[in-house]
């Protein structure tokens, strides 16, 4: 099975564009393609499974905004994360002879998501989520046939949220209420009891039964009305990094080791499919606790090709990304 991850990205690549890289090359049977204004180095542009379509900001927009029928030239490229759920139908003519489609942050390095996706597109399934009840905005695959292309177009007032300025989530929210209506509407009700019931609503978050409460329920909706085609899997890929604090996992991790395109979580062992950073960065989402020091943070040597981690172990964890 084909695989192809569509990729807007503009400005400037992070610090840790080698590690993304080199993990991206130890999965050769995802294709990457990459819309961007950044003039990419020669050892990503090397990368077999790596497509690169320069463009312009502005080009880029006009391209959408045609293609969509809409104005869709926003201020901020975050706001391209809306724009996800279109890739399917923006993109088909390129997505042609591929079997899935998806989009993927690149705040974050693979480890062998190879045999995860091989595992779950072999066994038909149209949507493959790494969250357990909606939509994963760092990684999602869709079934490229015309159900999918047509999706977000049932968006209620997709247009108009789209073309917004504020962020909305249509590739988490909006996705997630037309494919799972039912486990929106609960995980609504869950939150909207914390509100009611604790007064302050980190109690709550903290409690380390929370998260394994909240996915029990989902399990049990699941169960009730079945959607056999759609693969909805908790990998525990995003850690907290405010301590005491649990935020998608009930497993306790201190660090993580890279290696040779394998991420091992410690003291747990667990192997991960990719492990994503948004927690342990500075983000939109948590406004305290321990993040990396945007300029301290990353301790690998820059100046080498990707072949310098080969056999090297990376080693990840709340003060940064170093060689042990």
């Amino acid at each position: 099975m084909k695989t192809a991850l569509i990729i807007p990205y503009f400005g400037k690549l992070p610090r840790w564009s080698d590690l993304f890289f080199f993990s991206v090359m130890k999965n050769r049977n995802l294709d990457f393609y990459f819309f961007t204004d950044i003039d990419f180095d020669a050892k990503y542009l090397s990368i077999p499974n790596v497509f690169v379509k320069k463009i312009s900001w502005n080009d880029y927009c006009d391209t959408i905004s045609e293609r969509l029928n809409i104005d869709f030239h926003p201020q901020k490229a975050y706001k391209l994360c809306d724009l996800r759920p279109f890739y399917g139908y923006v993109y088909q003519d390129l997505l042609s002879s591929y079997d899935y489609w998806g989009f993927c942050d690149i705040d974050l390095v693979f480890g062998n998501i190879s045999d995860f996706v091989k595992s779950k597109t072999s066994a038909g399934y149209e949507v493959i989520s790494t969250h357990g009840y909606k939509v994963s905005g760092h990684f999602c695959l869709f079934k490229n046939i015309e159900n999918f292309r047509q999706l977000p177009f049932t968006i209620k007032h997709w247009e108009k949220l789209l073309c917004g300025v504020v962020n909305v989530g249509l590739d988490e929210i909006g996705l997630t209420k037309i494919l799972l209506p039912e486990h929106y509407l609960l995980d609504k009700f869950i939150y909207k009891c914390r509100d009611v019931f604790f007064h302050d609503t980190e109690v709550f978050d903290k409690r380390e039964k929370t998260f394994s409460f909240i996915n029990n329920m989902h399990r049990i909706l699941f169960k009730l009305i079945r959607r056999p085609h759609y693969s909805f899997q908790e990998m525990y890929t995003t850690h907290c990094a405010i301590p005491e604090k649990v935020w998608q996992s009930d497993r306790p991790e201190d660090y993580w080791i890279f290696k040779n395109g394998q991420i091992t979580a410690f003291p747990t062992e667990r192997d991960l499919i990719y492990l994503h950073f948004l927690f342990l960065k500075k983000n939109l989402y948590l406004h305290k606790g321990t993040f990396w020091n945007e300029n301290e943070f990353y301790h690998v040597p820059l100046e080498y090709d990707l072949s310098f981690f080969n056999d090297k172990e990376i080693r990840i964890d709340r003060k940064g990304i170093s060689l042990p």
